[in-house]
């Protein structure tokens, strides 16, 4: 989807009005024309006896005969490999039930859009399949040797993505990221965090991913930089009993406070491993902070806000679920209901992967407090911090101010 002129659209559509429309935001997007159909039915026809040849389908939802849905359940029963935009203006909860669809078929549903279709809610739609198609840096197949050499014999790297306060453009926070360079190779260590192998202890996580990471903010706070930890932690380390108490000894050590760190705990963890839930509660009950990635899907702890109970006081949006709520009315209700419970039970958010103002201000008026993207800047050594902040306050004030 990265490059839209290789996309031949095929416009399906009972109102000409609509397919005219249609036919110009398509031609707006850069996309190339494959040809119109007046029902499913034709479109259907058409497509089986390979009349057109497109690679993306712009599909009306109600049409008479053969609606969208009915094609929709042809095409998927006989998976033909298409891309499916579709279109209508029935409410949200029901095009979104229709994104579910995708099945193990080789038709591809990018999104369900309420017309009128506009070239914004097309981008966005495409630009969204395109970072569901490529993932960020796949975790990498190693054996159990090649891990264990990664955490005893290559020197582990740390850098930072920095995350501001919406209300103002302040910079509050860094998370971390350890990482390895094995040849021309980036390997994440959150990437690897399920596969780390038992003859790698407890003792060795901290001293590899979470010490250095400790002693980087130190010194940006001794240099007046009052910034917060956030920093991924396997689920290992979590898990280890004595783990609460060890972090508590590393920060008392270097002089930082408890509040200065936030642990990130992904959302797929479940919440009644009694462990876990141990470790966290005793992390909160010294006033750690414990921040979990949610995701629009969110299963684990974020069904727990529904019933009342949360060990967290952090929580973080995925890139995919902001650029859902930007160009789809209900998610963005279902965005602006769950920051609602999160500033009633006093868990701070943040929105990763805010690429335009018009995100940035969307949701500060949703009521979310952080973020964290490509607007706001990119992943830095540590040295690098200081110098960054200095050059983009002012760039960063600007964007929380609202336009015009």
């Amino acid at each position: 989807m990265n490059n839209p002129t290789s996309l031949q659209v095929y416009i399906v559509d009972d109102s000409s009005v609509q397919r005219e429309h249609a036919k110009r935001i398509c031609t707006e997007a850069g996309l190339q024309l494959a040809g119109f159909a007046e029902d499913g039915l034709q479109a259907l026809m058409a497509l089986k006896q390979g009349e057109v040849a497109p690679n993306l389908l712009l599909l009306d939802l109600e049409m008479p005969g053969l609606n969208g849905l009915g094609l929709l359940q042809e095409l998927i029963r006989l998976d033909m490999p298409l891309s499916v935009i579709v279109l209508s203006s029935r409410e949200g909860p029901l095009l979104a039930a229709i994104e579910q669809l995708r099945g193990s078929s080789r038709v591809r549903i990018l999104a369900s859009l309420q017309k009128p279709l506009s070239l914004e809610k097309l981008t966005l739609a495409l630009h969204e399949a395109d970072m569901h198609s490529q993932p960020d840096s796949p975790a990498p197949e190693l054996s159990e040797s090649e891990l264990r050499t990664l955490f005893t014999d290559t020197a582990v790297n740390l850098r930072y993505l920095p995350h501001v306060a919406l209300g103002n453009g302040m910079v509050q926070g860094l998370l971390a990221e350890p990482f390895w360079h094995t040849g021309p190779q980036l390997i994440r260590a959150s990437n690897i965090y399920p596969q780390i192998p038992a003859s790698v202890s407890e003792q060795l996580l901290l001293d590899t991913l979470i010490r250095p990471a400790l002693r980087h903010i130190q010194h940006l706070r001794s240099r007046g930089l009052k910034l917060t930890l956030r920093i991924p932690v396997p689920q290992r380390l979590l898990l280890q009993r004595l783990f609460p108490a060890l972090l508590l000894n590393e920060l008392h050590a270097l002089d930082l406070p408890p509040t200065a760190v936030s642990l990130l705990v992904e959302e797929e963890t479940h919440p009644l491993n009694v462990p876990l839930l141990m470790s966290i509660s005793q992390l909160r009950l010294q006033n750690c902070n414990i921040c979990i990635r949610g995701s629009l899907h969110g299963v684990g702890w974020l069904d727990q806000l529904g019933l009342g109970y949360a060990p967290f006081n952090e929580i973080l949006l995925d890139p995919l679920f902001i650029q859902r709520a930007t160009a789809r009315e209900f998610t963005q209700i279902l965005l602006e209901g769950l920051l609602l419970i999160t500033r009633k039970l006093n868990i701070h958010s943040l929105a990763e992967g805010i690429s335009d103002p018009l995100q940035w201000q969307t949701l500060l008026q949703l009521g979310c407090a952080s973020g964290s993207g490509p607007l706001i800047g990119e992943w830095l050594d540590i040295e690098a911090v200081p110098g960054w902040i200095r050059s983009n306050s002012e760039r960063l004030r600007a964007c929380s101010q609202p336009a015009g």
